[in-house]
């Protein structure tokens, strides 16, 4: 496990005027570790969003750490898939969603299936009974991949018998698979992505995000930020002031988008001109939550339980946090 932990102290102009810094209450809140989600975060970790009320504790860690963080309960604050919240909840976890913005899906090249540029393959049909790569079979982006194939196209979208044979691979491995014709198709991320644009060594063949817009009538979210239920109802204020703080920083990416940018991706190996665009698809939010980003979610767990995808899901209402609405 990737782990980084970060005490970053908030600590300039106040909310409570004359408050001492000691006074200020630490909350814990762990995230992805991903390249876009560091230019999201840079003005937290370097003091360029600063608080009185709150000293917030960041941890990055991987996908699967932090699902079992979340049912552990380890921090107060945590970035979770939109498909591991019903399943917690279903488990007895009492959660609200707090901010959904950054995880809304960017526009273009996302959710797609790529194929060798000489493929014969044209569309989704193509590939019925073929091997997909993918990076990872629990994943929110195959999960959204397989509500997509089912309610668009009527396709068996299960990973065992479906029409498709969907096998896990390292992400690093997807394109080497597929230039060797290991594999017919494959998911690809982040950086991959803008390479395979540049090159042209492999096309879209199919993307889901036009179908599930076209189904649900909004952008789909993938990961979202939740609290827990008694911690946020018994110090509101806290959580109004994380998503705050939250919030400057993504606007404070986006008015350095070519600084930060550059510098988060030199670090990180990604093009800048990646974490830009998708900086640009997801900073011009009004609240933390919007009324699409529910209409979202609400389609995406309805259609989830109606393939078998999810054995249940709440009312998405009943999770959302009502403040988090708010400006």
């Amino acid at each position: 496990m990737i782990r980084r932990t970060l005490l970053a102290v908030l600590t300039a102009v106040g909310l409570v005027a004359g408050q001492p810094a000691d006074a200020k209450t630490k909350l814990t809140f762990a995230y992805v570790a991903d390249p876009t989600h560091e230019l999201y975060f840079h003005a937290i970790r370097s003091g360029r969003v600063t608080s009185d009320l709150i000293d917030l504790e960041i941890t990055t860690i991987s996908i699967p750490a932090l699902t079992q963080a979340m049912l552990g309960r380890q921090y107060d604050i945590i970035q979770a898939s939109v498909v591991a919240v019903p399943r917690a909840v279903a488990q007895g976890l009492n959660v609200k969603i707090l901010h959904t913005a950054i995880g809304r899906l960017s526009p273009g090249p996302t959710l797609d299936l790529w194929v060798k540029k000489d493929s014969p393959a044209k569309s989704i049909h193509d590939l019925k009974g073929k091997q997909i790569g993918v990076f990872g079979l629990g994943s929110t982006a195959l999960a959204l991949m397989r509500v997509a194939l089912a309610k668009q196209y009527g396709f068996n979208s299960a990973l065992q018998g479906g029409d498709f044979q969907f096998v896990e691979l390292p992400t690093t491995a997807i394109p080497g698979a597929l230039a060797s014709d290991r594999i017919a198709a494959g998911a690809l991320l982040y950086a991959q992505v803008f390479e395979a644009e540049r090159t042209g060594d492999f096309r879209s063949v199919w993307s889901a995000a036009p179908d599930l817009l076209r189904l649900s009538g909004a952008r789909m979210v993938l990961p979202v930020i939740v609290g827990f239920t008694e911690r946020v109802e018994a110090n509101p204020a806290l959580y109004r002031e994380f998503n705050r703080v939250v919030t400057a920083s993504v606007r404070d990416a986006a008015a350095n988008k070519m600084e930060w940018s550059q510098m988060v991706g030199q670090k990180n190996n990604v093009p800048p001109e990646y974490l830009r665009k998708i900086l640009d698809s997801v900073s011009d939010f009004k609240t933390p939550v919007e009324e699409a980003d529910v209409k979202a979610i609400d389609y995406f767990w309805t259609a989830a339980v109606s393939i078998g995808l999810l054995p249940s899901a709440p009312p998405v209402q009943s999770v959302i946090w009502p403040d988090a609405m708010k400006p």
